[in-house]
């Protein structure tokens, strides 16, 4: 009876760490079929100050959790926005105005007639734990996690397209009792700008 009583916990020990240990692989693979679409304004217009994007109201950068930039984007003679990727390039829209930032305000860039921009955002519905991790700093760390991710297409008239995808983590803190409303956190991989994708 002993021996099956411990074979149990062993059993039931080893599940939980294979659990704790293979949440998030999982969440992350169970994203293409489950993740929830959520309400986003229309996009009519991109911000861009040189260094980053403001897409949908929000910051967003060109680097993945690497640091590493898969997407390059620059302004050209004419005041419109280019992007190169992959070893390919588009030329986007051009400058229309600006947008506000939190410190600036940044030059604004909007489609050319026949073009179209969708942006959607999704949230992963498989959370994961995280309830052994410190935070040195503050002393509250977040005790669940789940990915969002933010898809925009930019389809020219041509049929050409720039496809990117960022994905963050949105947190959850027990002291809060409720998940951090801009999921902008990096995680340690699969995070950032994970795709950078024109179509010609």
């Amino acid at each position: 009876m002993v021996r099956i009583i411990l074979v149990v916990i062993v059993a039931a020990v080893a599940a939980f760490v294979l659990w704790y240990a293979g949440a998030r692989t999982l969440a992350l693979a169970s994203e293409s079929f489950s993740a929830q679409t959520l309400a986003t304004p229309p996009l009519g217009r991109i911000g861009w100050n040189g260094t980053y994007l403001r897409v949908g109201g929000r910051i967003r950068g060109l680097t993945g959790s690497d640091d590493k930039a898969i997407l390059q984007l620059s302004a050209d003679a004419a005041h419109r926005l280019v992007a190169a990727a992959g070893g390919r390039t588009i030329e986007l829209g051009p400058q229309r105005g600006t947008l506000p930032d939190d410190n600036e305000t940044m030059d604004a860039f909007a489609p050319d007639a026949g073009d179209r921009i969708t942006f959607t955002r999704t949230r992963g519905r498989i959370a994961w734990p995280n309830w052994f991790s410190t935070n040195f700093m503050t002393g509250n760390s977040p005790s669940w996690k789940r990915f969002v991710t933010d898809r925009l297409v930019w389809t020219k008239k041509s049929g050409a397209t720039l496809t990117l995808l960022w994905r963050y983590e949105e947190w959850y803190y027990e002291s809060e009792g409720h998940w951090m409303e801009d999921a902008g956190m990096v995680g340690p991989d699969s995070c950032g700008l994970v795709q950078a994708e024109i179509k010609e």
